[in-house]
Order: C-alpha cells, then structure tokens, then sequence
C-alpha cells in the first residue's frame, strides 16, 4: 500500500470526551422557609404532588433537561415578576387583609418608621388597632342612639339615656380630634402622615356635620328647651358611620366566608333597625287621640305597647292574602 493510503487508515487521535452538561439541580425550600407570594406557593407545591411525581419519568424537551425523578433535589428560585413592591403592596393589601395583629402588621409594614415632621408623632394608623377598638366604640355608641333617640321621642325614658349623656357628648368631642389625626392613602401609594394635610382633609370631608352634632350635645348638656329636645333626632344621621365600618372590616377580611357572614349581619342589623324606627313611629301615632291604642288597648305598660307595634311593623314584611283554601 502507498503511504498517502496507510495515512488515511490510521485511526484518528482520540478527542476529548465532551463534558457532559449536567442538569441545574433545584431545590424546594421548606414550607415554613417560603417568604414569596401565594401564587408562586401554589406552583412549586405542584411539583411536590404525588400527581407530579408519578409522571416525573416524563423527559423535558430543551436543551439541559432530563428526567426527575424522586431522588432529585429541586431547587426553585423565584422570578423578579413574582417579588411585590412597597407601592404595590400598599395598593392591593387593604383588600385582602385579616384584622388580626399579624396582618395589620404586615399591612403597614410600608408605613414611615421615622416621621420627619414633629407633629406627626400624633398620626393614627387607618388599619392599626386602636383605630379598630376606637371605630367599635363608635358603633356600640351610634347604635344605642339609634335605640334609645326615637323612644324618647315617644316620652319612654330609659335608664342610661341619663347616665351616658355627659360621657357620650366627651366621646363625640373627642371624635372630633381623633379623625382629623388619621393617615391616609395618597394616590400614588404612598401614607400621609403630614398633619396639616390630615386634618386639612378631614376639614373637606365630614368636620361640618360631626362638628354640628357634637355642638347640639353640648347644647343640650346646658339648655333644656322642647326644641333641642326634637334636634336630638339629628343625631341619627351618625349611623352611616355603622355602614363605613362595616365596610372598613370587609375590605380587610381575606376570608370570603367572615365576609359574607359581616354582610349578612350588617343587613339583619339595618332591617331590626329600620324595624325599630316605624314601630315607634306607629306607636306615636297609635297614642294620639282616638288611636288604636286607645281601642285595642293592647297594654297598660310602655314595653307591651312597643312589643306590640314591633311585631305588628315585622308582620307587615311577608304581606297578607285574603284568598283562603276550601275543600
């Protein structure tokens, strides 16, 4: 054989074996480790399901990928996508947030640690707790006026009318400074905790009307006129503060069954209350001359009459037929 002929039968010098590319190991943190989303939660608890790991023999196409299997350790990095900001935080959380300490905690975790202006050390977080206990207060005290206003209306005197006047008026005074000391939300996300800007917008809002029912208290504290006697029904108008907490605890319940259990109740609340106003709208009217309390006689006591218009005012609801079966 020619030598060009043995050159071209020698075997060809061995290459280098190629590295083969191992596959990116990834590894799940443990649950009680994970400080990321629910939603980023959800997917890399789905690769630990037993639906998962039955078909993990399955190969991935793309280059790197291989087969997973149980003995794999997995490691799951989140996107920067799925990582919340500070101002996205503040914008959505109000709506899905339990009023529990934990999650009010979590909820102003934005809120300014160090408040460079001097007077805002005065400044009362929306969603923290004594913004919660104080709103309660006002409930228990807004629905006691709702109760007790019209049966004095009716001449019914009841025992803590007198007993709670002087606190209830320093209470509605004290409202006065306690709302206008109250953070807000500006539109870009961010907290206001300037107090000229707090108070200017509690200026704008509902000052006048609260500054006027809380004038009229004082009034009758000093004064005891027939006249400010009928403006007590003004005080009334304070119940729309029952409908804002109402709607301020809805907004911060994550559970979609407290939710609907708030709801349901604030409904029952407002129908026993309106209930209440017409039974003794028509107890007033039964009690004039020629009434149906003069005729009926249904009671010699204050609590019987009322008993009665209020389950005549529930019956009213179903409504009646005067078609009856035969046979």
């Amino acid at each position: 054989a020619r030598p060009a002929d043995l050159e071209a039968r020698e075997p060809a010098p061995p290459q280098e074996a190629e590295a083969v590319q191992e596959p990116q190991q990834v590894r799940f943190p443990p649950a009680r480790q994970r400080r990321h989303s629910d939603a980023a939660a959800s997917v890399a608890s789905f690769f630990t399901t037993p639906f998962f790991r039955e078909n993990s023999r399955m190969s991935l196409e793309g280059p790197g990928c291989e087969p997973l299997t149980d003995d794999f350790d997995y490691e799951f990095e989140l996107l920067a996508c799925w990582n919340r900001t500070a101002k996205h935080s503040a914008k959505v959380t109000k709506f899905h947030r339990l009023v529990t300490r934990s999650s009010l905690t979590k909820h102003l975790s934005d809120f300014p640690e160090n408040l460079e202006d001097g007077g805002a050390v005065f400044i009362i977080k929306p969603f923290s707790v004594k913004k919660i206990a104080w709103d309660l207060v006002i409930c228990c005290i807004v629905l006691h006026d709702g109760i007790v206003l019209p049966l004095q209306l009716l001449g019914i005197q009841v025992s803590t009318s007198d007993s709670l006047a002087w606190p209830l008026t320093l209470v509605w005074t004290t409202d006065l400074i306690v709302s206008s000391v109250i953070a807000y939300e500006r539109t870009d996300g961010t907290w206001e905790t300037r107090l000229p800007y707090t108070f200017r917008r509690y200026l704008s809002g509902s000052f006048f009307p609260d500054f006027v029912l809380a004038a009229l208290a004082w009034v009758e504290r000093f004064v005891e006129s027939g006249t400010f006697k009928f403006l007590r029904i003004c005080r009334l108008f304070r119940l729309y503060r029952i409908e804002a907490i109402i709607q301020l605890i809805s907004n911060n319940i994550r559970s979609e069954r407290a939710v609907l259990c708030i709801g349901i109740s604030g409904k029952i609340l407002w129908l026993a209350v309106f209930l209440h106003f017409i039974a003794c709208l028509w107890l007033s009217l039964g009690r004039q001359e020629g009434g149906w309390v003069s005729y009926h006689r249904p009671g010699t006591t204050d609590i019987q009459q009322y008993s009665i218009a209020f389950h005549w005012t529930l019956a009213q609801f179903h409504g009646s037929m005067e078609l009856y079966p035969v046979t």
